[in-house]
């Protein structure tokens, strides 16, 4: 089939939203029509779970406008190797630029070109790591992540290169290296805040990715203590044991009214009413089958003839209809029943519960947010992290961390520890589909950098041209991460739940061996002896 371009392509977005509307039609849409389709056109869905070619919204302001920024500048003429030569103007919120006389603006020159960048940066999964070593590899950076390919498409794009200096990420360790000024370039993640000690000291990058925090916790096992033996789980013990006994009960009452009453298959096969091979119809051992074939609705292999066997059958039919009826039905709720993975999914559900204790590092600037905050659930959490400071609160967020891993404990994590989580620690789940409490990853540069300006227009070009998103799908795909997302999805059972039952099947065909054998060699041992002359009475 052919697709026209003038089919697909709008001279509007509204049009491609009303073609949209229309049906049988997918819109690659903007976040601009967002608002709308949730709350005026509940005949449209939004079909995916993220944005995709992201871009970041900032308010505009006027050249020169004196409200952007409260500041005072000098005017600097800088070297080609960005140092500071003479002054060629001044700069105020009230009379902007002067410029003065005999000064011209250079032609727009590249900076960063030919130069060599004295790159710090610190170890963070999955921005910046070391690779695994491989014999006889060679010519290539020994590190790996999402920063690393950044920097290699900024060289790439600027024409520079660079060495790399390991360091800590601490933020105090970071401003002192930006006040250094031994470093051309900070390839460290920082979230862009105000109010913390030195935040004056730095300059900023354009966003690089949105963060925030999740919750997180150790994957509760919902049967644990039954192993393979979940199917059982609907009914109790004692349960099980009683319907045992009433299978044994109601054969030993059928097996009795078959051999005594005289309207039954032995005592009609005795008057010749029947064959002599029905005569044991409702023997013992026919009669636990019958009474088993009932129970798990397979039908009765032998009916009785008697009103009284009747009575009896119809009354096992009917407890055996209620059993049923309430395993299946327990089963499904059982199996299916919520678990605290699936029952907290947002901050509104964990402020409602109240089963399972949950806290953070005492530091984070979350924590200080919920304790101020009145606005729910952000208050009753931070009123329970107030109230059980001592034991949820921690001095560090490793410590947190790796008391969430021990079970029992809910982790209010930052985006820190999700690649940790999705690739090494399969044991854990995040429970939240979303970040809450976001905020911005920006790289610092030291205050007057003259590569600043230049970055950020790379970084907003790589931006426009999809790299970014190329890079996001590299890194920060989901689907390719090692460890499960989540719990087993909403309504699907996996062998977690029912491999008892296979186990149970496994038993069966075993004893069925057992049973073939002991038949073999019981019919060879009878087939002997009655072939025997002097077992079958024979003289000479």
């Amino acid at each position: 089939m052919t697709i026209w371009l003038y089919e697909v392509l709008f001279n509007t977005s509204r049009q491609a939203l009303e073609r949209a509307a229309k049906g049988d039609f997918i819109f690659i849409s903007p976040t601009t029509y967002e608002y709308e389709i949730l709350n005026d056109r509940c005949d449209m869905v939004i079909l995916t779970d993220e944005y995709f070619f992201k871009y970041q919204v900032a308010l505009p302001f006027p050249v020169g406008s004196p409200y952007r920024a409260e500041i005072n500048q000098a005017l600097m003429k800088m070297t080609e190797d960005g140092q500071m030569d003479a002054l060629v103007g001044t700069w105020t919120a009230e009379d902007a630029a002067e410029i003065q006389s005999g000064w011209q603006k250079p032609t727009e020159t590249h900076l960063l070109s030919g130069r060599h960048l004295r790159v710090y940066t610190g170890l963070s999964k999955p921005f910046f790591m070391k690779k695994p070593s491989k014999s006889g590899e060679a010519g290539s950076t020994p590190y790996q992540g999402y920063f690393v390919d950044m920097l290699e498409m900024l060289a790439s794009r600027l024409n520079f290169t660079w060495d790399i200096t390991l360091g800590s990420r601490v933020r105090p360790r970071i401003i002192a290296a930006a006040e250094s000024k031994k470093y051309d370039l900070l390839l460290v993640g920082m979230a862009m805040r105000t109010g913390y000690a030195g935040w004056e000291k730095v300059e900023y990058s354009i966003p690089i990715r949105t963060r925030g925090y999740f919750l997180t916790m150790k994957k509760s096992n919902r049967h644990e203590g039954q192993g393979i033996f979940q199917f059982m789980g609907p009914f109790s013990a004692e349960v099980w044991l009683t319907f045992v006994a009433a299978v044994v009960g109601v054969s030993l009452v059928m097996a009795a009214n078959g051999r005594l009453n005289p309207y039954e298959w032995s005592k009609a096969a005795g008057r010749g009413e029947v064959s002599e091979k029905e005569a044991d119809n409702l023997s013992l051992v026919n009669s636990l089958w019958s009474t088993f074939g009932a129970a798990v609705c397979q039908g009765q292999e032998f009916l009785p003839r008697s009103s009284a066997g009747r009575v009896i059958v119809g009354a096992w039919w009917f407890v055996i209809l209620v059993m049923v009826a309430s395993y299946t039905a327990n089963l499904a709720a059982f199996l299916s029943r919520p678990s605290t993975e699936r029952s907290i999914r947002s901050l509104a559900d964990l402020a409602r519960q109240t089963d399972v204790p949950y806290g953070t590092y005492k530091k984070y600037t979350l924590v200080k947010f919920m304790k101020n905050s009145q606005e729910e659930p952000f208050k009753t959490i931070g009123r329970y992290l107030d109230q059980n400071s001592d034991e949820v609160l921690f001095n560090t967020s490793r410590q947190a961390f790796e008391r969430a891993a021990k079970g029992d404990f809910i982790f209010i994590s930052p985006t820190t520890y999700e690649y940790e989580i999705l690739n090494e620690r399969c044991d854990m789940v995040i429970l939240t589909d979303e970040y809450f409490f976001k905020y911005e990853v920006v790289f610092p540069f030291p205050v007057g950098s003259p590569y600043r300006a230049e970055i950020n227009q790379a970084l907003m070009k790589m931006t426009e041209d999809g790299q970014m998103d190329a890079l996001t799908n590299r890194w920060f795909n989901k689907k390719m991460y090692k460890c499960s997302t989540g719990s087993t999805q909403e309504g699907v059972l996996d062998m977690e739940q029912l491999n008892g039952a296979f186990y149970y099947l496994m038993i069966g065909m075993g004893t069925s061996i057992l049973v073939f054998a002991l038949e073999w060699v019981h019919f060879k041992f009878k087939k002997g002896r009655s072939s025997d002359p002097a077992n079958r009475g024979d003289r000479v």
